[in-house]
């Protein structure tokens, strides 16, 4: 079978088994009305997956909304469109592989792990652009962890597209770092870029949750109810290498990590009250710290 009869079908069904993945149930119909394909081609995409052996679950009811829930899939890593050219490459030009079968299989992997950066390309395109012209590209709203900023002129250094980062210059020998998926509205500018050295990658230390080393460890030691482990599993598929079985009467694992941030795990305790223990006393006392300030002032707040 030709190649170019046969991505477009394998892309379809790839992008929509992606979409479908996660804890939110996804319509058809407005997935069909977004990315203007066939509602009929889509049930056909859901009867492939479901041939392939995935569970594909639909919403009780009338409407037509499915998805894929499966925790272990988050902890696979996506593969970006140069790494997808080189892999899908050494697969059709191997001497090893002769059977076109598994071909077939192995296309159908990578296609099913490929990010998809559609909703980033606007970003994406007015950085390189930034870059290539030395110029500065204006964030005209970023969405942080505590607060909105406004209207940042930035020097792009270095693109990371497969972790959907853009690392900028601070006027310093250090560069910053933004997530794409936090900037809501993005432009170019004429202003010369700032002059920087030039970037060397540097390996990032981060904790369990992905966020970076700021200076501060904070040992975490939890004990978790079989309800509360198999949440956080849920959640958080690499938390399974850092639990062990609990000799505490009442709890069935222990959970023992540092992080580098305390919100992830503060928000995951703060659900889960009655199934969860905090052994760690700093730990103890800034989630409690977070609690009273995140969660209670603000539900106070609904009720003034």
């Amino acid at each position: 079978m030709a190649r170019e009869s046969y991505e477009p079908k394998i892309l379809n069904k790839a992008k929509l088994q992606t979409a479908l993945r996660g804890t939110e149930f996804i319509s058809l119909d407005v997935y069909a009305e977004k990315h203007g394909i066939n509602l009929k081609t889509l049930e056909r995409c859901i009867d492939a997956i479901k041939k392939d052996g995935i569970t594909v679950e639909k919403k009780m009811g009338k409407n037509r909304e499915w998805r894929i829930y499966d925790p272990a899939y988050f902890s696979l890593p996506k593969i970006n469109t140069n790494e997808f050219t080189s892999i899908r490459n050494a697969i059709v030009e191997s001497t090893h592989l002769n059977d076109e079968q598994l071909k077939n299989k192995l296309m159908k992997i990578i296609y099913a792990n490929l990010e998809d950066l559609s909703e980033y390309r606007e970003t994406i395109d007015i950085i390189r652009q930034s870059m290539k012209n030395k110029t500065k590209f204006l964030v005209t709203e970023y969405h942080g962890r505590d607060r909105i900023n406004k209207n940042l002129k930035l020097t792009a250094v270095h693109l990371d597209i497969t972790n959907k980062k853009v690392y900028v210059h601070d006027n310093k020998i250090n560069t910053r770092t933004y997530n794409l998926e936090n900037i809501k509205g993005i432009m170019l500018t004429k202003y010369p870029a700032d002059k920087f050295l030039k970037w060397e990658p540097k390996t990032e230390k981060l904790d369990p949750f992905g966020f970076n080393f700021n200076g501060k460890n904070i040992k975490v030691e939890l004990l978790l109810t079989q309800f509360a482990k198999s949440q956080l599993v849920r959640q958080f598929p690499v938390m399974v290498k850092f639990l062990t079985i609990s000799k505490k009467i009442g709890f069935a694992y222990n959970l023992d990590i540092v992080v580098f941030d305390i919100q992830p795990i503060a928000r995951f305790v703060t659900g889960l009250l009655n199934e969860i223990k905090i052994e760690s006393v700093e730990a103890k006392e800034l989630i409690k710290d977070y609690i009273q300030k995140r969660v209670l002032e603000v539900y106070d707040s609904k009720f003034i």
